[in-house]
């Protein structure tokens, strides 16, 4: 029989706000950071929220990055969040996180 969709498959958005401090003359530019996120497994968006930018010295600004990821099934977010998408935006060059909103779903299954 022909099914609308696959009921055991359970495809989770979710979404986290990330304060950091990208350093021009160490790392790359803002829109080059955004784009070494998007390079973590799992990470689907990444988004420099414009009103909260903002300069904190002359080489270096505050950016707040909306990121998106998604997990499959009842995977821990917060796992996500504190052993792969941190760590990870830890090593990237120029950047320092400052603050981490918590994690919202953006989803309900079957909704995408």
């Amino acid at each position: 029989m022909l099914k609308e969709y696959d009921a055991s498959y359970d495809l989770r958005l979710y979404n986290v706000q990330v304060g950091c401090t990208v350093d021009k003359n160490v790392g790359g530019t803002e829109s080059e950071t955004a784009t070494e996120i998007r390079g973590i497994p799992g990470v689907t968006t990444v988004r420099p929220v414009a009103a909260k930018k903002r300069d904190v010295t002359p080489t270096s600004e505050f950016v707040l990055y909306d990121i998106k990821f998604e997990l499959l099934g009842a995977q821990s977010r917060t796992g996500f969040r504190d052993k792969v998408l941190l760590p990870r935006m830890r090593q990237i060059k120029g950047l320092k996180i400052m603050t981490v909103s918590s994690i919202h779903r953006k989803n309900r299954k079957g909704t995408i």
